[in-house]
């Protein structure tokens, strides 16, 4: 999964990028710095009747606006090519080490928000279900809210858990955190010995071949790494949970 060459997505930014670079436009905003300290220092020798001063001085509050607003445009259009310029060397440098599959949990969520049926193998519901109190305030993160978001929008979820009483804990947490209709999300307890998987790893899109894409939770302290994998070894994990739901594993009952 390789990372696109970064690209400015607006045309007006490139416009003014080429203008604002030219060499003509740079010469003539030199002399326009130029001339207009000729003319302050020729008005400050002058001697004008009041209304003259006025007209004078407004002149040149409208001359060292533009200055400053042509100078502010010189630093906007330096500084987005710096920025573009680092963003490319971190891309390629992420491109040459074939990092492109390692995403994060906003990437996730932009996935979750589009996807219409998701697949969760888990064996806690911690990224569904998680909620920190702070100073006595809910937060939600990242995944939480985009689940939230889904199951509002009448996306369907499976998810696939240990045949354990801690699961059904862990199911029964869910159900009081999340509003869904009947048959949109169901749950599936697959005996221990059966269940293969030692982190979480949801597949987005899962009804949609073309689209559809595996992505594994690799947690550490304080910072979690997200594995997306290839579309071989996408289809291997549909697989198994097929095989779950062919009579392997028994679906919980959520009307309980």
């Amino acid at each position: 999964m390789a990372l696109d060459t970064v690209k400015d997505s607006s045309g007006t930014g490139q416009w003014m990028r080429r203008f604002f670079s030219h060499p003509l436009v740079i010469g003539l905003y030199y002399l326009g710095v130029l001339l207009l300290a000729q003319i302050l220092n020729w008005v400050k020798e002058q001697h004008f009747d009041p209304n003259t001063m006025v007209l004078a001085a407004l002149g040149s509050f409208a001359l060292v606006f533009i200055v400053i607003f042509i100078s502010a445009l010189f630093f906007r259009v330096g500084k987005q090519a710096e920025i573009d310029s680092k963003i490319k060397d971190l891309k390629d440098f992420i491109n040459a080490q074939q990092l492109g599959w390692v995403v994060n949990d906003h990437y996730l969520r932009t996935m979750e928000f589009g996807s219409r049926n998701t697949w969760v193998f888990t064996k806690t519901l911690e990224n569904d279900v998680k909620v920190e109190n702070v100073n006595g305030e809910r937060r939600y993160g990242e995944l939480y809210k985009a689940v939230e978001h889904n199951l509002a929008q009448g996306n369907h979820y499976v998810y696939f858990l240990p045949d354990t009483k801690e699961s059904r804990g862990h199911i029964k947490t869910y159900i009081d955190e999340h509003g869904f209709h009947s048959g949109q999300v169901r749950f599936f307890l697959v005996p221990d010995d059966l269940f293969l998987f030692y982190t979480e790893v949801v597949i987005y899109n899962v009804s949609n071949v073309s689209e559809r894409i595996a992505v594994e939770w690799l947690p550490r302290n304080n910072l979690d790494y997200y594995i997306a994998m290839d579309s071989d070894h996408t289809q291997t994990v549909v697989s198994i949970g097929e095989m779950y739901m062919s009579g392997r594993a028994r679906e919980y009952d959520v009307s309980r």
